[in-house]
């Protein structure tokens, strides 16, 4: 059994860290919106307030020129993609990658399982365990159920463990006969759909009072200054109510068109106990035992890996047969999902 010592170097950490570490900046949009806010007030405040000749056309310019600010930040929120910026100091990582990750390890390894250990215990896995390859720029990592494994490459690359160990883990990915094959993009239509049926699945109550008490507020703004002789039209009331679920909808489209989806899994491997996806640099497999739930609504299964994440199945790409041996998979193994 060949044994790698190794220590993870703070470029390692950073990339292990890389999905924290940044977040979208919406900064230029948020100031294009309360300007256009602010240019929509003061119409407002300039047409009702009782000034001395007071031109009219002045407070046209300003609500007229606010609206084309809050247009054009609605544009720049849908449709340019996000500056990003760190999210994390470099000062906490450095911290945690001294506290955690800067210490020596090794790497035991053989065609039954690996061992590692480190500063204060060791964990010895059999390879039946890897339940995820993750081949980073400079960084592998082999998962199981509970624990990620992280190996720098330049420590692996000599004597070419870099490649056995990533064939190991690679061979007890595949052990497990497909099933069948399935494409895993959603149509705009099933990502919206999915999307705002998980978000209503949970506080239902809370976000239908919240909805409620927006809308009633939407009415009295647009509704207030109509008098006996000048009655709202009825369109007002019927369209109010449709106005946050129509926002809804924009919101999660604009989700669906800026994912990178050819950076994503194209197809999912259906298996017996598991569904396993592949991407250009990684292959994950999750087993339906352990899902913490899944639902199933018209074109699509939703498997949530995690309270708040889920994974798409469309059903587009199931034959008849396919979708109910799916669908009887999940129910083997976890019969008290909601559907």
């Amino acid at each position: 059994m060949p044994q790698i010592n190794y220590q993870l170097s703070f470029e390692n950490y950073q990339e292990m860290t890389a999905n924290r570490q940044t977040m979208p900046s919406y900064t230029a949009t948020l100031w294009v919106a309360l300007a256009g806010l602010g240019l929509i007030l003061g119409g407002y405040l300039y047409l009702r307030l009782p000034l001395p000749d007071r031109w009219s056309i002045v407070g046209g310019i300003l609500l007229g020129s606010g609206l084309l600010l809050e247009f054009a930040a609605t544009l720049l929120a849908f449709l340019i993609k996000p500056k990003r910026r760190n999210k994390v100091p470099t000062s906490i990582l450095q911290r945690e990658y001294r506290q955690h990750f800067a210490d020596q390890r090794s790497i035991e390894y053989d065609q039954a399982g690996f061992r590692v250990k480190w500063y204060d215990g060791e964990d010895l896995r059999p390879w039946s365990t890897v339940r995820g390859l993750h081949d980073m720029k400079t960084v592998l990592v082999i998962s199981t159920v509970t624990t990620h494994y992280w190996f720098p490459k330049a420590a692996l690359e000599p004597d070419d463990h870099l490649a056995q160990l990533r064939t190991l883990a690679s061979t007890a990915l595949n052990s497990k006969q497909v099933l069948f094959r399935v494409p895993i993009k959603p149509t705009a239509l099933g990502y919206v759909a999915a999307s705002i049926f998980d978000y209503w699945c949970s506080s239902v109550r809370t976000k239908l009072l919240i909805y409620l008490a927006v809308t009633v507020a939407l009415y009295w703004v647009l509704c207030a200054d109509w008098g006996y002789e000048r009655q709202p039209s009825p369109f007002y009331f019927i369209l109010l109510p449709f106005v946050l679920p129509f926002c809804q909808v924009l919101y999660f489209l604009r989700k669906h068109f800026s994912v990178k989806w050819a950076d994503s899994a194209r197809e999912a491997e259906i298996i017996e106990d598991r569904v396993t996806y592949q991407t250009a640099q990684a292959r994950i497999a999750y087993e339906y035992r352990l899902l913490h739930d899944w639902r199933e609504i018209p074109g699509v299964f939703m498997l949530y890996v995690a309270p708040s994440q889920f994974h798409f199945i469309p059903k587009f790409g199931f034959t008849p047969s396919q979708i109910e041996q799916f669908r009887k998979l999940l129910e083997a193994n976890f019969p008290s999902a909601q559907t």
